[in-house]
């Protein structure tokens, strides 16, 4: 909600919510979830004129039937029919063909003019149009530009480069759309480029027109083609199997057709915005891209979501299509490349960071400027305050209250008192003031009334209106339970219910109070021992007395249910003994291995209820962890959860969850779920110790060259600080030729010789080859990666990584890496900051906790390090092992990310605690040649996984990109 305060303007050539266009479709999708994300929105566009009415025949004027008003604007000509004629002539002629006078609509650039102070930024999307192109420079300072870039002729014009020069920021649906961008207008617009992603909007399966797909196809088997190609379409037809081409589809039909492909071609138009494709990864179809249409394939290659034709192979790329089973793996591909990095509710959060990111640049020096003089006040008002503070406590200070209470009953005196208490609002604002990082945090986030007032009017347009009930522990509390029931009250979103579990007695502390309250909002339920806890609300979820939810809360909610998960939870922090929030806890999205070992869902937290009831509903016996007990269950059913990554749910001190519940909890899920693990109680949750049977092999793969300084050491701990007897060393010799590693390497093969062996290979370096070649000769069940700079510090490290590799839904389990100085080197790999990626608490001392206890207990990862990295060799041949084109940097990285997308979940595991002097023996990227090799490397990486890279799921957008030590994103 951060860009919620401001006002923006969305102009848009045409516009309206039956309009076919891939463009129009994009352009109504997109203002419509601008304004659920909460954006206070005015959409500006054009009409046709009554002598030529076309699909864009609206009136001019204010329309108000949408979630936003809608400023419709007359143009000189009709202007779908003035645009095509003019965009065959920009194919021959100058720019002025496309950009004559008559195509234009004076009024709406005159009133773009006008209202250049009245919106805080501009939105102009599809540059293709004479609207957008000629609007823009009045309010240049303020445009974020959102091209929509197909490469046709219309952008190659002068008059288009001059306009996406002059904008402030600019914003690409994929690195495709971003590469095409930098090639057409060159490396000063892509540099101000950010990634939006691709949204759809997905019709559920009881929706879908099925019967009719059925009858026009006859039940067929069909391909479903996209794009304009003729030569394409010609080998198509040529081949035997049925087409259906998507242009001739009726709207009301077009998911249902998707929904029915075998697979979806794409051709033709879409050099970058392509949104066809990820609308076949949202119906589980894979995609058929045509080579020459640059967009479809770039994404395709990326995220391994279909297969690329030549444009010559379309009739033998249809007769050689896989069976259903490869076509869904494929289509799996894509539909995790959209859950990592698409979908409208992602493309309205970046939407709003730009506009946000477009204010700072302005507010940056105000801002500095304006603290530096509270800074400079605070000291006097404090002491004013503590002079005051000192006064109350007086005899004179009491008489006066209570003068000025009398006055107040008799109206004679002022309506408030002239000298009051400061709230805690007003002790948040002076931390913030003060450079609190938090408290200015959330200055920046709160929540203003005219953003409340818009949420209440796009409640009624949300598809699905959800109802919550919400149980609230209120035995043995007494009018505690008030301050939580009227944070309920407050709710933006009102279709909610309160289940308040009571004591038996009716004379119970706060029962008269409650009574008081349930009478006055039937919305309020007082729920007696074995009374119905849950009712007939759609999702259910509980809080404790001391909670408190923000007011909009619950309507964020219902926003991430319009997806139809099964589970919700939301950031939250703590209210110290003032009431003034602090300590936030900025969570990853869906972590099981981080939750079963603290519980970092908290609340708020929602369940489908008959999810809930299927799992057996909320049990008392785990008493402060019974909420958290119940999480465990219903995730065992379901892996659709949901993360709405703002602070909607401030805990109270009290609302804690105590070690011994959770303990119980976590066995009674390792109990369900046949699995056996040493289970510790710490002061920041369980330590979850996954048992081993002792026999399983592992072998430890260690590539070097020369260096036996690092490598003695390395070899040595091994054997002598490991505790977990079952394995073997297997290294790999890439051409040493110093005396010392050759004698070292001969001694641990008579030492050792059934336990060490040596594979030689001289070829040049490649790091991942080399590993490749050693886990085909290591014939064991399991393989550690390790790095010949590393030394064992703890005796169970590899008992502990192997409790985790062994379980069949993890992938890559990584160490604690400490630097010699003590302090950590590597706690699990983020993408998206320091450029593409960085190390979890790098620099940090290893004896601290980390954020939220991320180096004491075992926590989830997008990626880990392969400096130590242990992974069962079945699923790492699964994914194809490392890339060999990535020689020497985040091969690694990569090999992580084909473990999540085939289903893998990788873990960082605290207790697993190795030295690393980092790249010792490589050295650093210090050369020409070096420097290119790693630049090619990001960049690969990049366009492979443009989610991941631009998004990291375990890492919260609220979070620091600049740093690695979880700070706040300011």
């Amino acid at each position: 909600m951060s860009g919620s305060r401001q006002r923006i303007a969305l102009v848009v050539p045409f516009f309206g919510r039956d309009l076919r266009g891939r463009k129009e479709r994009f352009a109504f999708a997109f203002a419509t979830h601008l304004a659920l994300e909460g954006l206070n929105l005015d959409v500006l566009t054009t009409t046709a004129t009554d002598e030529a009415p076309d699909a864009n025949s609206f009136y001019p004027g204010t329309d108000l039937t949408e979630p936003f008003p809608v400023l419709r604007f007359g143009v000189n000509a009709p202007d779908r029919v003035a645009y095509e004629d003019a965009v065959l002539a920009a194919g021959s002629g100058p720019s002025l063909a496309l950009l004559d006078e008559r195509v234009r609509s004076p009024d709406l650039l005159a009133h773009v003019r006008a209202a250049a102070q009245r919106y805080e930024a501009f939105l102009f999307l599809d540059i293709s149009v004479p609207t957008t192109v000629r609007s823009l420079p009045d309010v240049a300072e303020r445009a974020i530009l959102v091209p929509l870039l197909d490469d046709g002729p219309v952008e190659r014009l002068p008059d288009v480069a001059e306009m996406v020069a002059r904008a402030r920021m600019i914003l690409c649906s994929t690195e495709a759309e971003a590469s095409l961008l930098g090639e057409l207008f060159g490396t000063a617009a892509r540099a101000r480029t950010r990634i939006l992603g691709l949204g759809v909007d997905r019709v559920p399966p009881e929706e879908l027109p099925a019967e009719r797909v059925h009858r026009l196809t006859r039940g067929q088997h069909y391909v479903l083609l996209v794009g304009d190609d003729p030569l394409a379409r010609a080998q198509l037809d040529a081949s035997g199997v049925r087409v259906v081409v998507l242009s001739a589809v009726e709207e009301r039909d077009r998911a249902a057709f998707f929904a029915g492909a075998r697979a979806v071609a794409v051709t033709g138009a879409g050099a970058g915005f392509v949104p066809e494709v990820a609308e076949a990864w949202a119906y589980g179809k894979a995609v058929l891209a045509a080579e020459n249409a640059p967009g479809a394939a770039a994404l395709v290659r990326a995220t391994g979501g279909g297969v690329v034709v030549s444009p010559e192979s379309w009739t033998a790329a249809v007769h050689e299509l896989p069976d259903d089973d490869a076509l869904a793996l494929l289509a799996r591909r894509g539909t995790a490349y959209l859950a990592a990095a698409g979908g409208w509710q992602r493309v309205a959060a970046q939407t709003s960071d730009a506009i946000d990111a477009l204010a700072a640049l302005e507010d940056g020096r105000s801002r500095d400027s304006l603290l530096a003089q509270v800074a400079y006040l605070y000291p006097q008002v404090q002491r004013q305050r503590r002079t005051i503070e000192a006064m109350r406590v007086s005899r004179f200070w009491q008489l006066r209250d209570a003068w000025f209470a009398v006055k107040r009953r008799l109206g004679i005196g002022p309506a408030t008192d002239p000298v009051p208490a400061p709230s805690t609002e007003d002790r948040a604002a002076e931390l913030a003031a003060l450079g609190d990082p938090y408290q200015l945090f959330r200055e920046h986030h709160r929540l203003r009334v005219e953003d409340a007032d818009r949420m209440r009017r796009v409640v009624r347009f949300l598809p699905r209106q959800i109802s919550f009930g919400i149980v609230i522990e209120a035995r043995g509390s007494g009018n505690d339970a008030l301050g939580v029931l009227r944070s309920l009250r407050d709710q933006v979103y009102e279709n909610w219910t309160a289940y308040v579990l009571v004591d038996d007695a009716a004379d119970a502390d706060g029962a008269d109070d409650l009574r008081t309250l349930a009478a006055d909002d039937a919305r309020i339920v007082l729920v007696p021992p074995g009374g119905d806890r849950f009712g007939d609300a759609d999702m259910i979820g509980g809080l404790r007395p001391q909670d408190r939810l923000e007011p909009h809360a619950l309507f964020e909610f219902a926003l991430a249910l319009q997806d139809e998960a099964d589970v919700v939870y939301c950031d939250e922090d703590r209210l110290d003994d003032r009431g003034v929030p602090r300590d936030p806890w900025f969570k990853p999205d869906w972590s099981p291995e981080t939750l079963l070992t603290r519980d970092y869902v908290g609340a708020l937290c929602v369940m489908r209820r008959d999810l809930l009831e299927r799992a057996g509903g909320v049990r008392d016996v785990f008493e402060s962890a019974q909420w958290y007990d119940a999480l465990l269950r219903v995730t065992e059913h379901t892996d659709r959860v949901a993360h709405v990554p703002q602070v909607l749910c401030h805990r109270g001190e009290r609302s804690r969850v105590e070690r011994t519940d959770q303990k119980l909890a976590v066995e009674a899920a390792l109990l369900r779920r046949g699995e056996t693990a040493t289970l510790r109680p710490t002061d920041c949750g369980i330590d979850v110790r996954f048992s081993v049977p002792g026999d399983e092999r592992v072998c430890v793969v260690i590539p070097t060259r020369d260096r036996a300084d690092l490598l003695g050491p390395c070899i040595g701990s091994l054997f002598e600080r490991t505790a977990y007897r079952d394995f073997d060393v297997l290294v790999v010799d890439n051409g040493s030729r110093e005396d010392a590693t050759l004698e070292l390497l001969a001694r641990w093969e008579r030492e050792q010789p059934e336990r060490f062996r040596v594979l030689r290979d001289p070829a040049p370096f490649n790091y991942p080859r080399l590993n490749n070649e050693a886990v085909r000769a290591a014939g064991a069940p399991f393989v550690v990666l390790l790095n010949n700079d590393t030394e064992v510090l703890t005796p169970d490290w590899m008992e502990a990584m192997l409790g985790q590799a062994r379980r069949p839904q993890i992938g890559a389990v990584g160490a604690t890496l400490v630097y010699g100085d003590g302090t950590v080197q590597h706690a699990g790999v983020v993408l998206g900051i320091l450029g593409l990626a960085g190390h979890a608490h790098r620099f940090l001392p290893a004896t601290a906790p980390g954020y939220h206890c991320g180096l004491q207990l075992d926590t989830n990862y997008l990626a880990v390090t392969g400096a130590c990295m242990m992974i069962e060799s079945r699923k790492y041949w699964e994914v194809g092992g490392l890339d060999e084109t990535l020689a020497v940097s985040y091969n690694d990285v990569d090999l992580c990310l084909k473990l999540r997308r085939a289903g893998y979940r990788n873990v960082f595991v605290a207790d697993a605690r190795l030295y690393h002097y980092e790249s010792k023996s490589r050295g650093t990227d210090d050369t020409l040649a070096k420097v290119t090799r790693a630049t090619e490397e990001v960049e690969t990486l990049r366009t492979r996984w443009p989610g991941w890279a631009a998004r990291d799921p375990y890492y919260n957008p609220n979070l620091t990109v600049d740093a690695e030590d979880f700070g706040l994103r300011l």
